[in-house]
């Protein structure tokens, strides 16, 4: 069984001829609950109210059998938050792998939603947007913010590594960054936490040997390659995800039924 907390309660006593109706407001006034009046005696009215409380996600239960424990114990932590207090609460940049274990454990909880967004579509680190269920949701709020990083680099184009080098020489956590987008000699693009971008302004002004501008830019700005797309038509004898997978990607099935 999980833990019960008792949630803050706001009553509003309406009455209208003889039926009196008190209003039971959790939090924000985002719920509401009717409870009729309990009786008249001699002109006075008596109320029956009973504690309305808020059982937390069975955290031990979600927890058994996940890999990335610490970061879905985080996830679950939120989660708890979000239901109790009726709001929109994030993680910090997570990989795929810890997004793809968190997704599947809340799959079990029809109470929350979870949204996956890193500043456009392919990106590979995002952060997650809880709330429960009933709250109207969108992936635009969910806190992300773009940078460009620009400088000389005719000469001796920087990688990724360097970037994310420099970055973190500043003296942020990789939770706190995106991915970043490397642009060649014109330096590079990055999403960050919001709370960042001032800090970076100030502080990321070199990467490598080559003095850098750090600046805020907006999301609608970052400048994202295209995916490549390949059409292909095959003809297999049979619809074993080995033989599909295998012509799909021109490996032999063996080896294809070791990557499965």
């Amino acid at each position: 069984m999980g833990r019960h907390e008792a949630l803050p309660l706001q009553i509003d006593v309406v009455t209208s001829n003889s039926n009196t109706i008190v209003a039971l407001t959790i939090d924000y006034q985002l719920s509401r609950f009717l409870v009729n009046r309990r009786g008249t005696k001699a002109g006075t009215n008596h109320y029956q109210l009973s504690t309305i409380n808020y059982q937390m996600l069975p955290r031990e239960e979600l927890l058994k059998r996940v890999e990335n424990r610490e970061v879905v114990a985080r996830a679950i932590d939120l989660a708890d938050r979000a239901i109790k207090n009726w709001e929109v609460v994030e993680t910090d940049f997570l990989s795929p792998p810890e997004i793809a274990e968190i997704k599947s454990v809340f799959s079990r909880l029809s109470d929350v939603e979870i949204i996956a967004t890193g500043g456009y579509p392919q990106a590979e680190r995002q952060r997650l947007g809880i709330c429960r269920a009933e709250l109207p949701f969108e992936p635009s709020q969910v806190p992300l913010a773009a940078i460009q990083i620009a400088g000389n680099f005719l000469f001796d184009p920087p990688t990724h590594r360097d970037f994310l080098g420099a970055m973190l020489g500043c003296g942020i956590v990789r939770d706190k960054t995106g991915d970043i987008i490397v642009l060649g000699e014109q330096g590079a693009q990055a999403i960050v936490a919001p709370e960042l971008v001032e800090f970076l302004e100030t502080h990321l002004t070199q990467v490598r040997s080559v003095p850098v501008k750090t600046q805020r830019i907006d999301l609608s700005e970052l400048k994202i390659r295209e995916p490549k797309k390949k059409e292909m038509t095959t003809v297999e004898a049979s619809l074993r995800l080995d033989a599909i997978a295998s012509a799909g990607f021109g490996m032999s099935r063996s080896k294809m039924v070791d990557l499965i």
